[in-house]
């Protein structure tokens, strides 16, 4: 896939392919207890702006959004970017702060990781 190119070129160029900043856009995101909850919520958002939903978007409870990111973290990636559609949800940008963002965090740091502080939203 695209980290065997980018693993390729690092070696011919002779650069380490770990000191390259990786950044994920995951597109539009809503977080909730259960997955129905969060992709009715996503469904009605894109209705709401008068487009029909067909796929995509990530839409679940924290546990599910992390697994989903997981290899991203796995494979170095250190900026993740969602889309929050109107109306913005406060719930999802407190759940993608105080519970996935731990998770990942963790992920990355291994199990004995403290988490950084994050701001209150």
């Amino acid at each position: 896939g695209k980290d065997g190119v980018l693993k390729e070129w690092c070696d011919r160029v002779g650069r380490d392919r770990n000191a390259i900043e990786r950044s994920y856009h995951a597109g539009p995101v809503i977080i909730r207890s259960s997955r129905s909850a969060a992709e009715h919520v996503l469904t009605m958002q894109f209705r709401g702006l008068g487009v029909e939903r067909r796929g995509g978007g990530l839409a679940g409870p924290p546990e599910y959004l992390a697994d989903w990111l997981a290899p991203y973290i796995a494979l170095g990636f250190s900026n993740l970017y969602f889309d929050l559609l109107p109306p913005y949800d406060r719930e999802t940008l407190q759940r993608l702060a105080y519970d996935v963002r731990p998770m990942l965090v963790a992920l990355d740091s291994g199990p004995d990781a403290a988490p950084t502080p994050v701001p209150r939203v």
